[in-house]
């Protein structure tokens, strides 16, 4: 459930649980308590060392539009063989600016680990 808050923004959303069970009348009651927190929007987005050519099979992160982070999930997954090798979206650098509600992020395929061949 979480994740459908922060497919629409709310990134900080926090879901807690709890059980309510009552033996007297054999229930149970699940409480949900959410707290989604301020919606937040792309801000600027940042690529270093990418073939531009590549740059345009970017997810459409429309500045001002609403975050979703499973756009940059797909990124990776849908265009990895493209990819330099080891390019992972864990290396996305996220920058919130909680005051604007803003989300800038760098894509920085230049700092990509290298990865080593064994035998």
């Amino acid at each position: 459930m979480a994740g459908v808050y922060k497919k629409r923004g709310f990134i900080e959303g926090t879901i807690t649980s709890n059980l309510a069970i009552n033996d007297e009348k054999q229930t149970v009651a699940l409480i949900l308590e959410i707290s989604q927190g301020q919606r937040y929007y792309w801000g600027n987005i940042r690529v270093i060392g990418l073939n531009p050519e590549l740059e345009t099979i970017l997810p459409r992160l429309a500045k001002d539009s609403v975050v979703n982070p499973k756009l940059i999930a797909d990124f990776y997954q849908e265009y990895k063989s493209l990819l330099p090798v080891g390019a992972s979206q864990e290396i996305v650098e996220w920058r919130r600016n909680e005051a604007l509600a803003v989300l800038d992020l760098t894509f920085d395929f230049s700092a990509v680990p290298a990865q080593t061949i064994h035998d």
